[in-house]
């Protein structure tokens, strides 16, 4: 049975008109309408609410709804946080930027190709912050390119 059919047959079973199950739900009344039309569909939070406010499973309000099961599996697969990620993404390649350009600078200058002083460039701690903005930045991008929308 369609999602929509099986929403509607556990609301009149409920004896619970669309307003009612929309004000439980704190959401409009339109919502339950297009739901039992089968022109949208809740979140996966929704559903969850719904499941506890009819008392059977979700599985049990999906059942025989494919088109709906695979929106719920496509929207599980996508990013929760894809700017998040992004900026990490972006701290780290500013590290490697950093780091890189120090490097070659020394290199320059070890090469007398440039006669700049650049005492301050020397030693471990001026790669300290490249190297910690791309450990931080590749760690968190890479954790938040883990987590899935829930």
């Amino acid at each position: 049975m369609e999602f929509s059919k099986k929403l509607k047959e556990q609301r009149v079973a409920h004896s619970l008109s669309q307003e009612q199950l929309a004000d439980k739900l704190h959401i409009a009344r339109q919502s339950i309408s297009k739901w039992e039309r089968g022109e949208s569909y809740p979140s996966i939070g929704m559903l969850l609410q719904l499941s506890e406010l009819f008392d059977i499973t979700v599985d049990e309000l999906l059942k025989g709804d494919t088109q709906l099961k695979n929106k719920i599996v496509e929207s599980g697969e996508t990013l929760r946080h894809p700017r998040l990620k992004s900026l990490f993404e972006w701290i780290f390649i500013t590290g490697a930027v950093f780091l890189l350009t120090r490097l070659a600078i020394l290199g320059l200058v070890h090469f007398d190709v440039i006669g700049w002083n650049i005492e301050y460039l020397r030693g471990w701690l001026p790669s300290l912050v490249p190297l910690v903005l791309m450990v931080a930045g590749g760690a968190v991008a890479d954790e938040l390119g883990k987590i899935k929308q829930k």
